[in-house]
């Protein structure tokens, strides 16, 4: 997203997120929080602690391949185990 909004970012992605992570105060529009947003399980876990699963639909997207067996998609809960 840095890199669509033009703002510079280091050419080794890991590099990018130690910057990131190096940058104090935390949070929305002071960093990018590449780290913090992929941490999806944290993400869900409040939603589960609120609602029932039957309330709630997690869409993934899919990764643009054109072998057979990437084209199946398959429930969230098959391929990620999430405990009520």
């Amino acid at each position: 997203m840095n890199q669509k909004l033009g703002h510079q970012v280091l050419p080794d992605f890991l590099q990018e997120i130690a910057k990131d992570r190096a940058i104090q105060p935390r949070g929305w529009g002071i960093t990018a929080n590449y780290f913090e947003l992929g941490l999806y399980d944290e993400q869900v876990s409040r939603f589960l602690a609120v609602f029932p699963k039957t309330q709630i639909k997690i869409l993934k997207a899919g990764i643009r391949n054109t072998t057979e067996e990437t084209q199946h998609q398959r429930p969230f809960g098959e391929i990620f185990s999430i405990s009520s």
